[in-house]
């Protein structure tokens, strides 16, 4: 039997589930805690992010391509 596949939206919250931020004590920990993603939906993962255009800012052009979009935590 094959398995149903695996969205696009599920697939981009498990790779913003790997970002890693340094704590107090300058050790890189996740961004959102194993616990804490364990009982949320990938919409509610998504949301805690936003992405900046970087390296070219969106006002001087900057495109809406992957390679110019960073992902940010929303504070």
């Amino acid at each position: 039997m094959k398995r149903k596949t695996i969205t696009l939206k599920t697939r981009l919250a498990a790779a913003l589930l790997q970002m890693r931020r340094p704590d107090e004590s300058g050790k890189m920990v996740p961004v959102i805690s194993f616990d804490e993603a364990q009982g949320m939906t990938a919409d509610e993962i998504l949301v805690r992010f936003h992405f900046d255009h970087d390296p070219i800012p969106h006002a001087q052009g900057g495109p809406d391509e992957p390679w110019n979009l960073t992902p940010l935590p929303v504070a």
